[in-house]
């Protein structure tokens, strides 16, 4: 995280003073998506994370009019909907509770605006990068009754994760004025051996 940190910061401060900057603020939904391949444990219960909600912001560097660089800080927060089961012959009760799970990202990536007719107020753009992340899955609680046996409960505490990964993305810039934008995107992340994960935003782009 640190040399993440360090590169970002060397990158800004080599900034020419004559290249357009832009700040984006930027929320959104992240469909729970965290293993492509379970290893962790067998008591994962994923389908009952409930959609998350994003939080971000980024800053943009032009290096010409079709190109930009982008720095990015990403959080992504899960909650858990409570999960109960019965078997269908009556032979247990399961319940399940769990903390919200918590994901962040620092990414950094080039973007690429499609041409556009002059005039033109949108412009799609590609994007591509590698950053590096950090998952925090909630630990989650599960008590179960089975005939002829005492009430039995059990908590799963998953390690916190971290990730190298590379993320591909595409949307849409509206230019409202001169200072300001609107931004539609969709990002995707992945490590290529465990981990894919998505992420869907609005954003406001300040001209700066």
């Amino acid at each position: 995280m640190r040399k993440i940190a360090v590169t970002i910061c060397l990158v800004l401060t080599s900034t020419p003073g004559h290249a357009q900057t832009s700040l984006v603020l930027f929320s959104g939904l992240n469909f729970p998506a965290f293993p492509l391949r379970l290893k962790e444990s067998t008591f994962y219960l994923a389908q009952f994370w409930k959609n998350g909600m994003n939080l971000g912001g980024a800053f943009e560097l032009e290096l010409s009019k079709a190109v930009r660089l982008t720095s990015t800080i990403e959080y992504s927060r899960y909650p858990f909907d409570f999960f109960e089961a019965e078997s269908s012959d009556g032979g247990f009760v399961l319940a399940a509770k769990a903390e919200p799970s918590r994901v962040y990202r620092f990414l950094i990536a080039v973007k690429y605006f499609t041409p556009t007719p002059d005039g033109s107020k949108s412009r799609p753009f590609l994007l591509s990068g590698v950053g590096y992340m950090v998952e925090k899955i909630g630990r989650i609680e599960a008590v179960w009754v089975e005939p002829g046996h005492p009430l039995a409960s059990r908590r799963f505490t998953f390690p916190g994760k971290r990730f190298l990964v590379h993320t591909v993305g595409f949307g849409l810039r509206w230019r409202l004025s001169d200072e300001f934008g609107l931004d539609l995107e969709g990002k995707f992340f992945t490590d290529y051996k465990s981990r894919l994960q998505n992420s869907w935003n609005v954003g406001l782009v300040f001209v700066l």
